[in-house]
């Protein structure tokens, strides 16, 4: 949250008030070292890539904060990320054009050709989306792949959904498939005064029961006094 607020200070110092600054992504965060010790931390950050058009990328760097007139070390680095914002009309909540950036020295430069290889990466990605394209053979493949898995951990080899007149030959109640949650139940209506339990706790609790013996989704039908 920290971060993402420290964006959007950096992103209205480059493009001004008059616009609107969205977070679009966190491209990248980079992990230097475990923080092993108490001490200060510096957030900084500065606008590393923009084409011109209504979207920037902002460079943020966590490190140990350094007292006055001494000079930071790779290993007072511990974390390095990048968020893409865009800038909006406020009004029509489309995209503006904003301000682009020219890197003056040797590490803007670094940052700069790093932020443009992201942003050709994600423009190759979206052209062969499924939105846009069919899969591929290898795209297909690993489908199928995923598919097989499910299957094999619903205990359904031979359909991709149970034959609904015979859903419940599949389901043995003595061996269901269990989550990784439990769910306590009270069991005496004295000792926990279940009197005063407002009715969508029953409704919350007979759905978490079907969906821990049954692998498939639940209706709600009637309510039986």
């Amino acid at each position: 949250m920290d971060l993402d607020a420290l964006a959007g200070v950096i992103s209205y110092k480059h493009t001004g008030d008059s616009v609107m600054t969205v977070t679009a992504a966190v491209d990248r965060i980079t992990l230097s070292r475990p923080l092993l010790e108490i001490c200060d931390l510096e957030l900084s950050g500065q606008v590393t890539f923009a084409t011109g058009r209504s979207s920037m990328e902002v460079s943020l760097q966590v490190c140990k904060a350094i007292p006055t007139g001494q000079t930071k070390k790779n290993e007072d680095v511990f974390m390095e990320c990048a968020f893409t914002m865009v800038s909006l009309d406020p009004v029509t909540k489309k995209a503006v054009k904003i301000a682009g950036v020219e890197p003056e020295n040797e590490v803007e430069r670094n940052l700069y050709e790093l932020g443009m290889r992201s942003y050709e990466k994600k423009k190759r990605e979206m052209g062969r989306g499924l939105r846009s394209k069919e899969p591929d053979d290898e795209e297909s493949d690993l489908i199928h792949r995923l598919w097989l898995k499910t299957l094999d951990y619903h205990g359904l080899p031979q359909y991709s959904l149970p034959p609904p007149q015979n859903l419940h030959a599949h389901v043995k109640l003595h061996n269901p498939i269990r989550p990784n949650h439990a769910t306590p139940i009270p069991q005496s209506p004295q000792l926990h005064d279940l009197r005063w339990f407002p009715p969508k706790i029953y409704f919350r609790i007979s759905i978490y029961m079907c969906i821990s013996y049954f692998p498939f989704k639940t209706y709600f039908y009637r309510i039986r006094s």
